[in-house]
């Protein structure tokens, strides 16, 4: 009975045993099995190579798919599906140009020829910082500030054949000028500064990267300028005009990949309507040389006070973006050729001034 007992046991421990074995399988199911998740793998990473911002996008894991514009689980800091903050700085080494707008004018009577001394800024170093936050689904915000600020200073002593002016002809022209050995000095001021609060929204279209904007700027622009006559007949001219008010803003920005290096071509347009309150104020003193015809008799002080006016601001940029994932966040660095135009401002002479120059950035996603 006891040996009975045993070797039924014997027989079901046997069997339990067996049971608990790896099933054998065929040997192509199982290379077939291997080559379909050697494909799957494959298949990622090109689709992960191929896509705009290549060396931002995700650790394994991140779980982004291709046109859903949806994020999986375990997104890491450079998961470019990931919500969070982006910070940056520009270097923007910018000069204003004028439309025909000159600063001195030379004058020989006997040649009955003069010359014109254009206005002489030259570039100059003005700051933009930005500060943006993404969602994972595209949607963002973005706050950005920009100011330019340079002077120029300038003389010129006439001699017994040639005399000097400068005029400004905004509001009601005046004009001083230098004759028989006087001195004529203009110093010339321009301050601008943007700031912009505006929406985003970015999406990918083929290989591209493309990023809308819309919002909303605070544009403000001032002049001065200060002509000084010392000698026999002192004068002084003073001009200044303000303006400041508040539009809207908007445009896009592109990124094309260059190959698998992490570079992009990057190109961005937009401009604004600015609605706002424009102040000038124009002192002449002084005596006008006798031997010289008055040109336009001028009142000696003219101001105009808060005076309705629209401003359009339009600007583009096209460059070179390099995307370098260190430490636990993304970094940025672009070098950008920049324009932008100032319509209705108004130059002591004409009315348009443009801005043109080199941008060095860096940026951070954290």
């Amino acid at each position: 009975m006891n040996r009975l007992l045993l070797l039924t046991l014997g027989w079901l421990t046997s069997v339990i045993c067996a049971s608990q074995l790896p099933a054998q399988t065929d040997p192509m199911h199982q290379l077939n099995g291997h080559l379909a998740s050697l494909q799957a793998q494959i298949n990622d990473l090109r689709y992960r190579l191929d896509s705009p911002g290549y060396s931002e996008l995700a650790e394994p894991g991140c779980g982004y798919q291709a046109g859903s514009g949806s994020c999986g689980q375990g997104c890491g800091c450079c998961c470019r599906c990931q919500s969070g903050f982006t910070a940056g700085y520009d270097y923007v080494y910018i000069r204003p140009r004028f439309l025909e707008a000159y600063d001195i004018q030379v004058t020989n009577p006997f040649s009955r020829t003069s010359n014109l001394l254009p206005l002489d800024f030259g570039y100059s170093h003005s700051p933009r910082v930005f500060l943006a936050w993404k969602s994972g689904r595209g949607p963002g915000i973005r706050a950005q500030y920009w100011q330019y600020e340079d002077s120029t200073a300038r003389s010129f002593v006439s001699g017994p054949e040639t005399f000097a002016t400068t005029q400004v002809a905004a509001v009601f022209p005046a004009t001083v000028a230098a004759i028989g050995g006087d001195r004529l000095s203009v110093e010339n001021e321009l301050r601008t500064q943007t700031m912009d609060l505006e929406g985003t929204w970015d999406l990918s279209v083929s290989n591209m990267e493309v990023s809308g904007h819309l919002g909303v700027r605070y544009a403000e622009i001032n002049q001065q300028r200060l002509a000084t006559v010392v000698g026999t007949f002192p004068q002084q001219l003073d001009f200044t005009r303000n303006f400041n008010g508040l539009g809207f803003v908007g445009g896009a920005e592109t990124r094309r990949s260059i190959g698998r290096s992490g570079l992009a071509l990057l190109i961005k347009g937009g401009g604004s309507v600015v609605h706002g309150d424009k102040t000038v104020n124009r002192t002449l003193t002084g005596i006008y040389p006798p031997a010289l015809p008055d040109p336009l008799p001028a009142p000696p002080v003219v101001r105009l006070e808060d005076a309705k006016e629209t401003t359009l601001i339009g600007e583009i940029a096209i460059g070179i973006e390099l995307r370098k994932r260190l430490g636990h966040c993304n970094w940025s660095g672009r070098v950008m050729y920049e324009n932008r135009v100032w319509t209705g401002p108004s130059t002591p002479v004409l009315g348009i001034i443009g801005f043109e120059g080199w941008s060095v950035g860096l940026g951070t996603t954290f």
